[in-house]
């Protein structure tokens, strides 16, 4: 046995013999080292300063969670083969200038969660190669200019939870290669739009908790090589102007976590790259039709955990083809119709979780599709009719029983329009207000057509008002306002209509002072009594809310007696002026011809007509002394 015993501890002292002597017993005490990677892990050992004897071959140095307050150069001298250097997590409040510089090698710095209030001038000397940095949640509230000069091969730079106030317009500069920056929880006001400009070659930029209200023109138009921009936690934005975006040829664009209350259609409409869009945790309430339609190229859009989105219009989607996953959880969405998609066929995965869902004939589509369409680990749950309250769409069988996911077509009823030729009068100048109702399952959209067959539409300024409820007004009736209002009733089950006759009887003041010009009125317009079966149904998209209101002429008052007096007052005015001025030419004229003296007799005047018209007729005219005689 002892042949064997002496021939292992000779081949134990050859294999130690073969092994670098640093890594076999140069380790720091409370600490572990792993020779094969080349690693020093002093990770959460309450360490108050940088332990001595650490080996010069090391490449990754983990120093994190411990108590650390300084660190000088004379800490890191002589790991020139320094890779990765992690001091996040202690105290560290101040870092002198050059104390990097003994580390060519250094690839990544994560200096996160200490007490760094300022970043000096030629701190990062010497870093050449590095190509992370991490200065994220310190006490920083100004970035110099040149802070991170000679940081040439820096890629990704997190300077986010900080307390920045002021960014220098080239606190950036020098960084030719950088692709990635992190900016958030910070005060500044604005977005620092000088600096950034420094960094044209940007591919991703995340900016998070920012204070800020708005995001100025032209705030990003530098940075044209930008693919993906996030937002995030902006609670007082509540829009995107719309060169906000202007200059960028975004992929990716995430604006999550504001105070957006509509989708910025106009900010988006230039960014025909963006494959991925998120608006979740937003306060959008309403998807507008078409208002995607420019981005062709989109495949994810997610307006999810926002808990106001109520409404998608039909053709909501339209124009996006290559839309592949929809994500609209957590919000207040009754339905999503089949018609508000450019094509369903291309969609992978649909969330609608977290919604109280109708589960009526507008989501029939969704549930024929369950099989082929992913709908999450959290399936979509019905939150009505009261039969099938609190059912996933994977519980319904593929043969529905009668009444699931069907819809009752609208009745309409009210004062006035029961019948299918109803009429009614209304005196001129007063008002008149027309009830309709409707029931259906789902409710039924109501709509007034008036009588050129336009749409009116509601809570327009004007005499015909359309009320939420479904009534309208006529206010000051006027005879133009005469003809046939159709109230057109509409969900997906189908329409109804229902047509009322409105006269307007002429006021007596009115017709007696003004005969002729009522006697010449305009003509009533031309309508159909009863349903106008020419009405395409409304529901589905006959009638968009984008049609124009019909133009309302110009409404004119009832004459009242005072005004009647007016206007006569007025006329005798103009006739006593023609009377006076007619009177002031005669008199003039008159004055121009000159007097005759009426000092001639009968007698003379007749031999002397008689002599000069021999042949002639004299007619005269005789008087008394003061008579003037005209030839």
């Amino acid at each position: 046995m002892a042949a064997p015993t002496l021939y292992n501890l000779l081949a134990t002292i050859v294999v130690l013999a073969s092994v670098p002597f640093p890594q076999v017993i140069a380790c720091p005490p409370r600490c572990d080292c792993w020779p094969a990677e080349r690693a020093v892990v002093c990770h959460r050992r309450k360490l108050q300063a940088v332990p001595a004897g650490i080996p010069s071959e090391t490449r990754r140095l983990d120093l994190s969670k411990n108590k650390l307050r300084t660190v000088s150069t004379s800490d890191l001298a002589g790991l020139s083969s320094l890779e990765e250097l992690d001091l996040s997590d202690n105290g560290v409040s101040l870092l002198e200038p050059g104390i990097f510089a003994d580390l060519p090698g250094l690839q990544r710095l994560r200096l996160r969660r200490n007490r760094l209030k300022l970043l000096p001038g030629g701190v990062f000397a010497g870093l050449g190669n590095l190509t992370h940095l991490d200065v994220g949640d310190n006490r920083l509230v100004v970035l110099l200019d040149h802070v991170f000069a000679g940081l040439s091969a820096l890629r990704r730079l997190d300077v986010g939870d900080n307390e920045l106030v002021y960014v220098a317009p080239r606190a950036f500069a020098g960084l030719s290669n950088l692709q990635e920056l992190v900016l958030e929880r910070c005060n500044l006001t604005s977005v620092p739009s000088e600096a950034l400009a420094t960094v044209p070659q940007l591919l991703s930029l995340r900016l998070r908790n920012f204070p800020t209200t708005i995001v100025l023109p032209n705030s990003f138009s530098r940075l044209t090589a930008l693919q993906r921009l996030e937002l995030a936690t902006w609670p007082e934005l509540e829009s995107l102007g719309p060169d906000s975006l202007y200059g960028l040829n975004l992929t990716e664009l995430a604006v999550t976590g504001c105070g957006l209350v509509n989708v910025p259609y106009t900010a988006l409409r230039h960014l025909v790259y963006l494959r991925r869009l998120d608006l979740s945790g937003n306060l959008i309430q309403t998807l507008e039709p078409r208002g995607l339609a420019g981005l062709s190229r989109l495949q994810e859009l997610r307006l999810a955990d926002g808990g106001h989105l109520a409404t998608v219009a039909l053709q909501a989607f339209w124009g996006l083809p290559q839309l592949r996953l929809l994500d609209l959880s957590g919000n207040q969405l009754v339905t999503l119709e089949e018609g508000s998609f450019h094509a369903v066929a291309t969609l992978a995965l649909l969330r609608l979780d977290g919604n109280p869902l109708s589960c009526d004939c507008r989501l029939l589509w969704l549930l024929r599709r369950r099989r082929r369409l992913g709908l999450g680990a959290r399936q979509p749950t019905c939150a009505g009719p009261e039969a099938v309250r609190g059912w996933e769409f994977r519980a319904f069988p593929d043969i529905l029983l009668p009444g699931q996911f069907e819809c009752q077509a609208p009745r309409i009823y009210g004062d006035g329009i029961s019948g299918t030729a109803a009429a009614m009068t209304v005196s001129e100048g007063q008002t008149i207000r027309i009830t309709c109702e409707a029931d259906g399952d789902p409710t039924p959209i109501v709509i007034w057509l008036g009588p050129r067959g336009l749409r009116l539409k509601p809570r327009q300024p004007g005499r015909l008002l359309v009320h939420n409820d479904g009534t309208l007004e006529v206010r000051h009736a006027q005879r133009y306002d005469a003809g046939a209002y159709v109230c057109v009733a509409s969900n997906a089950g189908g329409n109804a209509s229902r047509a009322v006759r409105l006269s307007v009887r002429p006021h007596s003041a009115v017709m007696a002072m003004s005969g002729a010009t009522a006697a010449h009125g305009p003509p009533p317009p031309r309508h159909d009594d009863g349903i106008d079966s020419s009405l395409p149904p409304p529901f589905f998209g006959a009638y968009p809310d984008a049609f124009p209101p019909p133009a309302q002429p110009t409404a004119a008052l009832p004459l009242s007696f005072q005004m009647a007096l007016v206007a006569a007052a007025m006329g005798c005015s103009s006739f006593l002026v023609v009377v006076l001025l007619c009177s002031l030419l005669l008199f003039f004229w008159s004055r121009a011809k000159g007097n005759v003296k009426g000092t001639t007799t009968p007698g003379q005047i007749t031999s002397q007509a008689s002599a000069a018209h021999p042949h002639g007729i004299v007619r005269g005219m005789t008087g008394g002394p003061d008579s003037r005689t005209h030839l």
